[in-house]
């Protein structure tokens, strides 16, 4: 028997659970890459929530700032001895009146600046540095608040690079202005505190085109800041809270300002040393609306991350064992109705070898696919001479048949037809009668062919033949003697 034939020995049982394996693993792969994309947009989600968060802090740590500056500035404009030592011109007493009130501020509020400013704008006394006095004093805030004579404020470089809240206002003496003063509040004290309720850390950086390399490193050396101007590029770190940010994740940042659209575009989650690291800057605009500085907040998300593939893996060992169920669920029955299968196609190959009619597949053409023993031995050839003869060449001529609108069993044939009666040629050349009965099938690779059974009825067509010469002799007789 051929691998071919009806009567191969097809297990199917392999095929079915391999393709269902793929499919399986189609579906987990799918399945696990949403996951995976789902939890991985969950964190970018949490990161933009994080930047959203740390700006309306920050913005609103500012103007909560700016009310505590400005209330303190009227508590200090309607102290009376400080406004006669600022209007005798004693900076002296003056510095002596104020300084304990401005160690108050320094300790209780995080203060860092006070200024008290002549009507010329230029400084008279700085309570933070009193030996640095006289110099004109030209920020925003200030020409602000001289061109209005009311209230201003804002966040402003200082001439050492120091980033400051500054709140200023006019002090007067009935109709007289005696000049200005100023509260100031660095930034680094509101970015911690921001830190501090965000549960992040945050690191500020200052671009250099906005201050004077000379003024900014004296101005460190005075705060006694170790920090370079050639550490990071376009900027200069300015604050930070130490350990929260790592030196890759600050090179990363700075590393992507120096390209175009760099600080809107920086954000993200990167890995660094065995940690997870949650990226993403905040554009800081001085009063005069120049973005002059960036804040870098991070968060660290590697419990997130390690929660993520925890669940992931999670995920995968729940498929992989619903997968390994289902597959040996489907071994089973596959394997009961392979044996099923075995055991139907022992038995047709039983019949098949051993009924005394041939039986034959053959292919729409008329080639020989399969024939069993009594078909090989109606016409004599071998079952390879038989399977290698060209179409129809065993057929001698139409005998006879019910439906005589086809003379042959070729590709017109639909569904079942016969019984025909044909005459083979025998390899000795003899001629062998048979009856044919067959019916179109489809075969395990989609072919269509044809299972035919053949009867041979040399026999019993001799016999008619005999019977009817007989019949014809006593006629023939029985006139004849009717004749006499």
């Amino acid at each position: 028997m051929t691998r071919t034939g009806l009567m191969a020995n097809y297990r199917f049982k392999t095929k079915v659970v391999w393709l269902f394996l793929a499919a399986l693993a189609s579906v987990f792969a799918a399945f696990v890459i949403t996951s995976y994309n789902w939890h991985r947009q969950g964190l970018n989600d949490q990161m933009a929530e994080l930047r959203q968060s740390a700006d309306a802090s920050f913005h609103g740590a500012v103007r909560q700032e700016t009310a505590m500056l400005s209330a303190t500035l009227a508590a200090i404009l309607a102290n009376d001895r400080m406004k006669a030592e600022f209007r005798a011109g004693n900076r002296d007493t003056l510095l002596r009146a104020s300084a304990p009130l401005f160690a108050e501020l320094r300790q209780q509020h995080a203060i860092t600046h006070l200024y008290f400013v002549r009507p010329d704008r230029h400084a008279f006394l700085r309570v933070h540095q009193p030996d640095r006095f006289g110099d004109r004093i030209d920020r925003v805030t200030m020409l602000a608040t001289e061109r209005d004579q009311q209230i201003a404020h804002g966040l402003e470089l200082g001439p050492l690079g120091t980033f400051t809240l500054r709140v200023v206002m006019p002090w007067r003496d009935g109709g007289r202005l005696l000049g200005y003063v100023e509260l100031g509040k660095e930034i680094d004290g509101i970015a911690r505190d921001m830190a501090e309720t965000l549960r992040t850390g945050f690191a500020v950086f200052i671009d250099k085109s906005a201050l004077d390399r000379d003024s900014w490193e004296a101005g460190m050396r005075m705060l006694g800041r170790n920090r370079r101007w050639d550490q990071y590029g376009s900027v200069v770190l300015v604050d930070e809270v130490s350990g929260t940010i790592p030196d890759e994740g600050l090179t990363l940042f700075t590393n992507g300002l120096e390209h175009p659209g760099g600080l809107a575009r920086f954000g993200g989650i990167f890995a660094i040393g065995q940690h997870r690291i949650g990226l993403t800057a905040l554009p800081l605009t001085d009063a005069a609306g120049r973005r002059v500085a960036s804040m870098l907040v991070a968060a660290d998300v590697t419990a997130q991350f390690h929660a993520m593939w925890t669940s992931l893996a999670l995920v995968a060992l729940i498929c992989l064992s619903v997968g390994t169920a289902l597959a040996w669920m489907f071994h089973l029955i596959l394997g009961h109705v392979e044996r099923e299968h075995g055991h139907t196609r022992d038995k047709l190959k039983a019949v098949f070898d051993l009924s005394p009619l041939g039986m034959a597949l053959t292919s729409l053409d008329g080639h020989y696919l399969e024939a069993n023993d009594a078909l090989l031995a109606m016409v004599g050839y071998s079952r390879a001479e038989l399977l290698a003869l060209p179409p129809g060449a065993l057929i001698r001529h139409h005998i006879s048949r019910r439906d005589e609108a086809h003379d042959s069993p070729g590709p017109t044939i639909t569904g079942h037809h016969g019984p025909s009666e044909w005459e083979y040629r025998h390899r000795d050349g003899r001629a062998v009668a048979v009856r044919l009965n067959g019916v179109k099938i489809t075969g395990i690779g989609g072919e269509s062919c044809i299972w035919s059974i053949i009867e041979n009825i040399t026999e019993r067509r001799q016999h008619e033949r005999e019977l009817h010469q007989a019949i014809e002799h006593l006629t023939q007789t029985n006139t004849e003697l009717e004749r006499f």
